[in-house]
């Protein structure tokens, strides 16, 4: 009916509110939690950031989330032997806050960073690569870059064509894709 459609379209509107709501608490713990950092706690201090860069990306704070992983990222590079996998999954998450800020050159060098990354140091991580590639066509399609983007577009494809097991219940693999 008709009269239906007000009331889902309010109850999705209730959701998301609550849902930014929520990210901005976890935003303000994680603000938290970072201030309270002590030397020597880099693992926490990244997780902390990217925390707090994604809480603030769910709350519409593109620019806040931006800092946040610009300084995770800048924490990663003075780990003597960096965790290669926080080093992809930064890149990655400042790609997608770039691309929210329309900045669609930084994001695409942040997700080709980290799609390299996912290349060279988890080259059997074929549902991270092909994410990868998904994510960095989008953002050079975007870019109007539409020739690398059939590339990436071409690789991802072959990827899915070869059998990569998406899980469904893993919506970032699904989402993405």
């Amino acid at each position: 009916p008709s009269h239906a459609r007000p009331r889902r379209m309010g109850a999705i509107l209730d959701h998301r509110h609550a849902q930014r709501a929520q990210a901005n608490d976890v935003a303000r713990r994680a603000q938290q939690m970072h201030r309270e950092h002590r030397p020597g706690a880099t693992e926490a201090m990244l997780l902390t950031l990217n925390l707090l860069g994604t809480a603030q990306q769910l709350a519409g704070r593109p620019a806040e989330a931006r800092a946040s992983f610009e300084e995770a990222l800048a924490t990663q590079a003075r780990i003597e032997a960096p965790d290669e996998n926080w080093t992809a999954t930064l890149h990655n998450n400042l790609g997608s806050v770039l691309y929210d800020l329309r900045d669609f050159a930084g994001a695409a060098r942040e997700q080709r960073l980290a799609l390299e990354t996912y290349l060279r140091a988890m080259p059997d991580d074929r549902v991270r690569i092909l994410t990868a590639r998904a994510n960095l066509s989008v953002t050079l399609s975007a870019a109007g870059r539409c020739d690398e983007a059939r590339v990436e577009t071409a690789e991802a494809a072959a990827l899915l064509d070869s059998g990569v097991d998406l899980d469904p219940v893993d919506r970032a693999a699904t989402t993405n894709l």
